[in-house]
This record gives C-alpha cells, sequence and structure tokens, in this order.
C-alpha cells in the first residue's frame, strides 16, 4: 500500500488519504528519498528507485530521478508536508493532503 501511495505521490506530487496513511507515507517517502539522494551510482540509484516504489506504468522512477531528487539535493531532510483537511462527510474519517514541499 505505502509503495502505491509513495508513487502516486511522485506522479502527482500532492495526494488526499486518510490521516494515518499520511503519516506512515511521510516517514516512508522522506525515507526513500534520503535513501536515493545517498547513492552515487546512477544504475543502482534506478534500480533502488525501482524497489521503494510500485510498477504501474506512471513513469514515476523516471521522473523521481530527472525531477524530484535533482530538487531536493541541497536539502537535509523534510521534503513531504502533511496538512489536515476537513474530515470526510461521508464516514467522518480524518483526512489529509500529503505534498512534496517545493
Amino acid at each position: 500500500m505505502l509503495r502505491q501511495l509513495a508513487t502516486n505521490l511522485v506522479h502527482y506530487e500532492k495526494i488526499s488519504t486518510t490521516h494515518a496513511r499520511a503519516k506512515e507515507l511521510k516517514v516512508y517517502t522522506d525515507r526513500m528519498i534520503g535513501s536515493l539522494k545517498r547513492n552515487d551510482n546512477v544504475v543502482n540509484r534506478a534500480r533502488e528507485a525501482t524497489r521503494w516504489l510500485a510498477p504501474n506504468g506512471l513513469d514515476a522512477c523516471k521522473k523521481l530521478l530527472s525531477v524530484i531528487l535533482p530538487r531536493y539535493a541541497e536539502r537535509k531532510g523534510g521534503c513531504v508536508r502533511v496538512v489536515a483537511l476537513a474530515p470526510r462527510k461521508v464516514d467522518m474519517a480524518a483526512i489529509a493532503r500529503v505534498e512534496l514541499v517545493n
């Protein structure tokens, strides 16, 4: 589930989900970006990115390696933000928006 949420976050750069999932996704995505930034070899970095993300045809690995990682090259951490939203009307579940910090 986290791989699919992380893939959608990389592709769309912001998604809405329940608050509990958002908190877990923030930790997962921060670890993913930090781990990929530490890897210097381009081939190994691409292989590791495919392990972190789900294979669903969105070309998320390509976007992660070419757009997102260079954006956060100088940033120490905290690449993901969780913003609380109004509860869902149907079941009053706490909803949050997860977005990549610019």
